[in-house]
């Protein structure tokens, strides 16, 4: 924290020390590596976005195998009561 702050002091007192057209060319250069930046993310998000249609996918599948599995617990839990109820009345 207090390495951003000096960071940032001397980033002030080095623009205070610098003329017009350098403050526009350092301001520049920033401005520049700032979009760079933003340009490599937009250039990522259709990857980004085919990746989260494979975990929705997945998810999906997950889903509907936990729907499964929970309809043959049921039908197996009615068959152990049904079994256990037959054996109570032997």
């Amino acid at each position: 924290m207090i390495a951003h702050w000096f960071d940032r002091a001397y980033a002030m007192y080095t623009m205070q020390s610098l003329d017009d057209e350098n403050k526009r060319d350092l301001l520049g250069e920033v401005l520049h590596d700032e979009l760079r930046i933003i340009m490599e993310y937009v250039k990522d998000l259709p990857a980004i976005k085919h990746r989260l249609v494979k975990v929705e996918d997945g998810i999906g599948n997950v889903h509907d195998r936990l729907i499964t599995l929970e309809a043959i617990t049921r039908d197996h839990e009615n068959g152990l009561k049904a079994l256990a109820d037959r054996l109570a009345g032997s």
